[in-house]
């Protein structure tokens, strides 16, 4: 495939960047300390990031959110990047609605946004520990979230909202690096 092994199709990768690697997982689950916790490449650049909300679409979610962020940075640092979404749409929060809270610079700065709606678990977590994607999950309100969960026990390397139990999920060391 053209690009491959190259993120964003032949973008330089900065100096020492390896992108042929996982990044590997971020955090440690706070019941395990037998996980290694970080360890992984460094991210050399944002194009070398595949961003994954990971969750139902939904406003609860952390949808717009998420889509807020997106369109808050300057759009030449989305260039190349492939935006996905992996989890369940509603009949309030369509994927025409859901992409329709990025602004068009952010659209056009991006390579592709995709929304994987009809993935089983396994597909789902499959797709998400592909090389470089980093999984997003901005929830407003949490309990004990499922997504938090599986990215921990097939390490995913994941960021999430500092809300209800999630902290609670993740070892201390680690919550700093992977809690918003």
């Amino acid at each position: 495939r053209p690009g491959e092994g190259s993120p964003g199709g032949g973008r330089p990768q900065g100096r020492g960047c390896r992108s042929d690697r996982h990044p590997g997982p971020l955090a440690r689950p706070a019941h395990d300390s037998r996980l290694p916790g970080g360890g992984g490449q460094q991210i050399c650049g944002l194009y070398d990031i595949k961003p994954a909300f990971f969750g139902r679409v939904d406003e609860r979610k952390g949808l717009k959110l998420f889509a807020a962020a997106l369109n808050a940075l300057e759009p030449e640092r989305l260039n190349g990047v492939e935006l996905e979404f992996v989890g369940k749409t509603t009949a309030t929060w369509t994927r025409e609605r859901a992409e329709a809270l990025l602004s068009k610079e952010t659209k056009r700065a991006l390579r592709g946004v995709a929304f994987e709606t009809e993935l089983d678990q396994r597909q789902a977590l499959e797709r998400l520990r592909r090389r470089g994607t980093l999984v997003v999950m901005p929830s407003l309100i949490e309990n004990s979230p499922n997504t938090v969960y599986e990215c921990l026990e097939h390490g995913i390397p994941f960021i999430a909202s500092n809300v209800g139990g999630v902290p609670e999920l993740i070892t201390p060391d680690d919550r700093a690096r992977v809690l918003f």
